[in-house]
């Protein structure tokens, strides 16, 4: 994704839309119903195209005792937790 961590963690309690969240320092678990969402998360990388400087952070999904209705749910809020507003 991109972005650093910092934005990364003011954005899960949107996608969490619960208290039932925490926070390490290479994964966030989430209590989603009756199952767990698992963010392992990199450490904060950079991305330059020409003089800009973008920050990186690589994230990869693990669920357990979810259906993909579920999964599709969770996926859908998490990526509009983090969605930006252009002009």
């Amino acid at each position: 994704m991109g972005l650093g961590h910092k934005d990364l963690f003011r954005g899960i309690p949107i996608a969490a839309t619960s208290e039932n969240y925490s926070i390490d320092d290479k994964e966030i678990t989430i209590q989603e119903g009756d199952g767990i969402v698992r963010i392992l998360y990199s450490k904060e990388r950079q991305r330059r195209i020409g003089a800009l400087i973008l920050p990186v952070t690589f994230l990869s999904f693990s669920f357990s005792d979810l259906n993909e209705t579920e999964i599709n749910r969770f996926m859908q809020r998490f990526d509009l937790s983090f969605r930006r507003g252009g002009g």
